[in-house]
Formats: C-alpha cells, sequence, structure tokens
C-alpha cells in the first residue's frame, strides 16, 4: 500500500510539473524568439470609407475596391520574420531585402521598430501565430500607388477613406 500511494505522488507531481506552465501560460509572455513563415491564406485587409462615398464618389469608389487584391499581395511582405533573444528582429523580403530593428514584448503585443518604420509596427502572438497589424499610415500611400490618381482624386480619395487596416499573420 505505501508502495501505491509513493508511486501515485510520484506520478502526481510528475503531472503537476508538465502540466503547471499550460496552466499559467494566460499570465505569462508566450515565447516569440524563433522563426516565423508567413501564412499568405490569412492575410486581410479592410478600407472604411465614409457611407456617402458609394454614392458621390462611385468611380473612385470602384477603383479601391479593384486595387485591393494588389494591395492585399503588397502586405504580404515580410515572408520571414526572425526574432532574437536580443530583442532585434530581421525581416526577410521576397525582394531579398532585410529589414533589421529592436523589439519589446508586453505580454502578448510586440512592437517593432525600426529606421525602415518610423512610425513602428505592431503585433500580436500567442506562442504559436504572430499577427502583424498594418496601419492606415502604411496602407494609404499603397493605396495612392495602385491607383494612380490625379491630385484632385487623391484629395478626395483621403477625404472619403475614415481606416485601413490589414494583418498579416505568420507561424512557426
Amino acid at each position: 500500500m505505501k508502495k501505491l500511494s509513493f508511486v501515485s505522488l510520484a506520478i502526481l507531481f510528475v503531472c503537476g510539473a508538465i502540466c503547471l506552465p499550460s496552466c499559467i501560460n494566460g499570465t505569462e509572455e508566450p515565447l516569440v524568439v524563433g522563426t516565423w513563415l508567413i501564412d499568405t491564406s490569412r492575410t486581410s485587409i479592410a478600407i472604411y470609407t465614409t457611407p456617402e462615398a458609394p454614392i458621390d464618389h462611385p468611380e473612385l469608389y470602384e477603383k479601391i475596391r479593384g486595387v485591393i487584391s494588389p494591395l492585399r499581395n503588397s502586405i504580404k511582405d515580410p515572408s520571414k520574420i526572425v526574432l532574437a533573444t536580443d530583442s532585434t528582429f530581421r525581416f526577410e523580403h521576397a525582394s531579398g531585402n532585410i529589414t533589421t530593428g529592436r523589439y519589446e514584448q508586453f505580454g502578448h503585443v510586440i512592437a517593432f521598430s525600426s529606421y525602415n518604420y518610423p512610425d513602428g509596427l505592431s503585433g500580436a502572438t500567442d506562442g504559436s501565430i504572430l499577427e502583424l497589424y498594418v496601419g492606415k499610415n502604411e496602407i494609404l500611400p499603397r493605396l495612392l500607388y495602385y491607383m494612380m490618381l490625379d491630385p484632385e482624386e487623391e484629395e478626395i480619395l483621403r477625404g472619403i477613406i475614415t481606416e485601413a487596416q490589414g494583418f498579416t499573420t505568420y507561424f512557426r
């Protein structure tokens, strides 16, 4: 009987040691160090306009809709993210270019800073998936590039777009 109790306690101790980290995972920062590869199927983009835009400016509204696919493809970069233990990162772009900088982790949120991204980039992770957020300041110049508007149309476009955002998803 004593042997059975000792074995039961030993098994309970081992199970507790294995399971404890996952039980407290909600309060600890997820591990982000390592290589993250893009999941292009989970890249999304959203552009919000004023409610009147489709009625008042149907041609611009259609142009916006027409460039969503190339715009979504443009945010599918970098194709690989490498996060190091010394809080530095490396973005490896499909073109072969490399962007480096520093990152800070605040729980599940990661802030990236680099010369190439003066406003910074932010992301979120659960330790197995990393999502990079692309804001209006990054999307609007790309949108204008794809739409090739004259100055008057560009001014109208800036007035009707209320928000623009995208998410690029990476996995280990």
